[in-house]
């Protein structure tokens, strides 16, 4: 009695064994198709993901496989509500190792890049050295120097974006009205455009000069305030770039990087950022927000948007990170 007692509680065992580690199948399934799981296995693949591109067949791949290559994207495609506290420091800190090993290699391979181009000595030595050092960016050698060139170059006349910025800041801290201020703003960005873009820049002048008459304008006679310039330069990240993530239109901002290049584009968008900073997140969100849209296109097919992307990460990088780069006029 006492063998069949113990038969039938080891059957008993086996069938609660049984349904237990069914359920946790049932879990661990349930699991996978979670927000949290394609949080932590993007996370996996950012640590562990070169950001180098090294062969062609890359433009053959998804976008979404080059997440890991633009930290000032980390906070909008790795971050969403339902991953933890630890999760969020872990993401914020990985942001800002990649973001500075970035800067460091984007630093020594311009510097080597210029050391190989104006060296008269072509040892075998030199050649070597400079071999050791990657492009970290998607862009060839000659587009990098473009965008540098641009970013912290004397584009303005005599100044760089950033005294440039500094200049207009330093006029806004007159009394002035809004309405004089949005005047003021128009020349400041128009002065980004070249002269072999005229005809592009006449139509954009028009466009950007009527919406910016449009933005508030029941307060065109009072005081500029912090306020103010902030909503402004946020309306005119929406009207440049897209305007919300459930009507993602950025037709504009495509005609604006097919007709004046994603340098001279950038060049635009960063203009804004040096005068009001606080919108940097309201840019970077809508960069991802482009970059969620177009996941699945390969990178041959998303390539505005992966120029884009790559000269706003220079853009970043050189005025607001800590790489110098200001040698290169």
């Amino acid at each position: 009695m006492n063998l069949f007692q113990q038969a039938i509680d080891k059957s008993k065992s086996s069938c609660y064994v049984s349904r237990q580690t069914k359920k946790m199948l049932e879990l661990v399934k349930g699991f996978t198709y979670s927000q949290k799981y394609f949080s932590l296995k993007r996370m996996v693949e950012v640590m562990n993901l070169s950001s180098t591109n090294d062969s062609d067949n890359t433009l053959n791949q998804p976008l979404e496989n080059l997440h890991c290559h633009y930290p000032y994207l980390y906070k909008y495609l790795l971050i969403n509500r339902n991953i933890s506290k630890e999760d969020r420091q872990a993401i914020r800190k990985m942001q800002k190792q990649k973001q500075q090993q970035y800067e460091i290699d984007l630093s020594h391979y311009v510097t080597h890049q210029l050391r190989r181009k104006f060296s008269k000595i072509k040892s075998s030595t030199v050649t070597k050295e400079l071999q050791s050092f990657q492009n970290p960016t998607l862009l060839s050698n000659d587009e990098l120097l473009l965008s540098i060139k641009q970013f912290v170059g004397k584009v303005e006349g005599n100044e760089t974006y950033l005294n440039y910025a500094k200049l207009f800041l330093g006029y806004t801290t007159l009394p002035l009205t809004y309405h004089c201020f949005k005047d003021s703003l128009y020349e400041y960005l128009i002065t980004s455009f070249d002269v072999e873009y005229h005809h592009i820049r006449v139509q954009f002048k028009h466009k950007l000069y009527n919406y910016l008459q449009t933005v508030m304008s029941d307060s065109d006679d009072e005081l500029l305030n912090e306020f103010l310039t902030i909503e402004t330069c946020h309306k005119l990240l929406s009207f440049l770039i897209l305007h919300n993530e459930k009507q993602p239109e950025h037709f504009f901002f495509i005609n604006l990087i097919g007709n004046l290049g994603p340098v001279i584009t950038i060049g635009l968008l960063l203009k804004i950022l040096l005068v009001c900073q606080q919108v940097r997140p309201s840019l970077e969100k809508r960069f991802a927000i482009l970059f969620n849209h177009y996941k699945f296109s390969t990178q041959k097919k998303a390539q505005w948007l992966v120029k884009a992307l790559e000269n706003m990460q220079i853009a970043l990088s050189t005025n607001f990170g800590t790489v110098d780069l200001s040698f290169i006029h």
